[in-house]
């Protein structure tokens, strides 16, 4: 047997494997791994390059970083400082999608729904807004808020180290952040004058204790710390060719002197680290190295072609990649979803002869943008219960908005990010 056809296989089973989601996803990425090694597709020498690639260390890095806003309350000084400025129904359901929008363009977007949601049961308590309005506008704005920076959400850096093992090219601070920042603009317009009226209206009986955490021991200045350190490894970020000293090492120098200054200690910051998303990606790199060197991946580009044509209409082709993207993903891990269909981005481009960028950009954008299921992303459980929200209520909120994403990727990611 070819190592093509056992890449292939390898391919297959792991995209059935992500999408049975019986088996933890960290698992399944160490496992295709071990088999590539066993089969010989892979040298052992070789298969473990990924996990030191310079965005794996990033996404770690930055993890604790923004991790420490939440760890010492920052995060929630800020969003409650935010919250006192809703008069209104409608102003809040707003309000709290652009704060949860604006802290997950820097911070962890399931880090960012886990605070805000005990300040909003809290708000609703304190004012009698219904919380079936108001935490849904939680995990959207968690959402469309993610692609605004490189440091939004994981998979914008699993994106860049798939990139940077096919092209040599790494993502930079701003690289989502034309597309990133229109759902974030168009988002908050969205729930300002259409879709306060599309959230469900309904009193909600299940008791919630949502124990807001206390943070007044935390010494003042850590919290300060905490927010000056982002700040500054965003600029450093910003100005990495100006400085000389590359993201991913700007990252590690911002996590471990929040660790040496005694902001964090080392075990809260272990504690930070989404280990899932580290595995996945260094895995889901190993496999991208392996349909490239067996030629696999060649193989299912001449599919694609065969199926759109060699000419494919940019369009076409941005609204097909999104739309797979999307569908997928609100069934499934969005981890997975992405770690399943980058390498196969990379493959497709290489074949059609496009920019390896503007596919998984396509790729990315629609796996990100999934709230219309409570499974689409982990946070998306969050609000089920408390909020009394019923299967279809995700869908009746999010599907106009998702349709408007839809529209807007089609026609300014080719725009933003050039096939050709």
């Amino acid at each position: 047997m070819s190592q093509m056809v056992i890449t292939l296989i390898i391919l297959a089973v792991t995209i059935a494997l992500f999408i049975w989601n019986k088996f933890p996803v960290s698992a399944v990425s160490l496992g295709v791994v071990a088999v590539l090694i066993l089969t010989g597709v892979v040298p052992a020498g070789d298969a473990f390059k990924s996990f030191v690639n310079s965005n794996v260390i990033m996404i770690f890095a930055t993890l604790i970083i923004g991790g420490a806003l939440f760890q010492t309350g920052m995060a929630q000084v800020i969003a409650k400082t935010v919250s006192r400025f809703t008069k209104s129904e409608r102003s809040a359901v707003t309000a709290v999608f652009v704060v949860c929008a604006i802290l997950s363009s820097l911070l962890s977007n399931t880090g960012t729904a886990a605070t805000m949601f005990p300040i909003v049961i809290g708000l609703c308590a304190a004012t009698g807004f219904k919380r079936s309005k108001l935490l849904l506008p939680i995990i959207i704005g968690a959402t469309a808020g993610s692609l605004a920076t490189i440091m939004g959400t994981p998979s914008i850096l699993s994106t860049s180290a798939i990139l940077q093992e096919a092209t040599g090219e790494s993502f930079g601070f701003f690289t989502t952040t034309a597309i990133g920042g229109i759902y974030l603009v168009v988002g908050a317009l969205f729930f300002y004058f259409i879709g306060y009226k599309m959230l469900p209206d309904r009193e909600t009986t299940e008791e919630v204790e949502a124990e807001t955490k206390d943070y007044s021991d935390v010494p003042k200045w850590k919290q300060w710390a905490s927010l000056a350190m982002l700040f500054i490894v965003i600029i450093g970020m910003i100005f990495e060719k100006q400085i000389g000293i590359s993201m991913h090492i700007m990252a590690v120098i911002g996590a471990l002197l929040l660790v040496l200054l005694g902001v964090i200690t080392e075990k809260q910051a272990y504690k930070m680290v989404n280990w899932d998303t580290i595995y996945i990606t260094a895995g889901m790199l190993t496999l991208a190295g392996a349909m490239k060197s067996s030629g696999a991946g060649e193989a299912i580009a001449n599919a694609f072609v065969n199926v759109f044509g060699s000419s494919t209409n940019v369009f076409v082709l941005t609204g097909a990649l999104y739309l797979i993207s999307n569908v997928l993903t609100q069934f499934m891990s969005n981890a997975a979803c992405t770690g399943m269909l980058l390498p196969l981005g990379v493959s497709i481009a290489q074949g059609i002869g496009a920019d390896p960028k503007a596919i998984l950009i396509a790729i990315l954008c629609g796996a990100s943008m999934a709230f219309c299921t409570p499974m689409a992303q982990p946070m998306n459980g969050m609000v089920f219960g408390p909020g009394g929200y019923k299967f279809t209520d995700y869908f009746k909120a999010g599907w106009l908005l998702t349709l408007i994403y839809f529209v807007i990727s089609v026609f300014l990611i080719p725009l933003f990010y050039p096939f050709f």
